[in-house]
């Protein structure tokens, strides 16, 4: 995201991931961009990330691993997340007092996964119904057994916190019961997950696909009110994952 982007924009969420699928066709890339949903919805609806009528207090939940030292050390997730917090400040009007950034860089606090999932119900404890809440999550994703015979594929998806060898890492069961089922009725949740393997981490039942023009159900899903979830799935040489939930009073 560039300083110069406005915050909002007049794209529907049909021609955010028809452009996505443009940018990646001409890159060579075979993925296909989705949006899912809990609920049918209008995806030639005006596209955001911060909705325009939100006046309460903005949170965000930052998430930057580079498994310093670690087998499988990435580069650039911390400028990633200190990216996304520069965006959010000067682009979308959060307060840096209400923003929590997490990073393995001896300077922040460390991406544990006690740390991370901590942070998560923080966020859900501080928020209100006109609250607006924001995640960014930049490392590695994984798959691993399902454990609760809740996944048609047979597996969960993670994120893989720092301390994942020792603590193990964070399935998308984790993230629903600390993040999105409890979160607020009336607080709009916008996250984005820029790793592997997260194209189901909140397995929202209606999907639309780039090259579709409908919804597919999946499997039933809710959350504290029968809230609207909104997932656009921007895929490049990992998979970046806009998780916008709107939690309907």
């Amino acid at each position: 995201m560039h300083h110069h982007e406005k915050a909002s924009t007049a794209m529907t969420f049909v021609e955010v991931l028809a452009s996505m699928r443009r940018i990646l066709s001409a890159e060579k890339y075979s993925q296909i961009p989705q949006l899912t949903s809990s609920q049918p919805m209008n995806v030639r609806e005006p596209f955001y990330v911060v909705p325009p009528d939100c006046h309460g207090t903005k949170r965000a939940v930052l998430i930057g691993i580079n498994y310093t030292g670690q087998t499988g050390e990435l580069t650039g997730c911390h400028y990633d997340c200190l990216n996304m917090k520069d965006y959010l400040v000067n682009m979308c009007g959060f307060d840096k007092k209400n923003i929590t950034v997490l990073m393995d860089d001896g300077k922040y606090g460390m991406p544990t996964r006690d740390n991370i999932l901590q942070a998560y119900q923080n966020l859900v404890a501080a928020s209100q119904s006109g609250d607006a809440a924001f995640c960014h999550y930049s490392g590695h994703g994984g798959r691993v057994r399902d454990d609760g015979d809740d996944e048609t594929d047979g597996y969960d998806e993670t994120l893989v916190p720092v301390d994942y060898s020792s603590a193990g890492q964070i399935r998308d069961d984790d993230l629903y019961t600390n993040l999105v089922g409890t979160m607020p009725s009336g607080v709009t949740l916008v996250s984005i997950m820029d790793c592997c393997h997260s194209a189901t981490v909140l397995d929202l039942p209606y999907k639309y696909r780039a090259n579709t023009t409908g919804e597919h159900e999946l499997n039933p899903f809710s959350t504290n009110g029968g809230n609207l979830i909104i997932t656009v799935f921007i895929i490049v040489s990992v998979i970046v994952v806009i998780l916008v939930a709107v939690f309907q009073v």
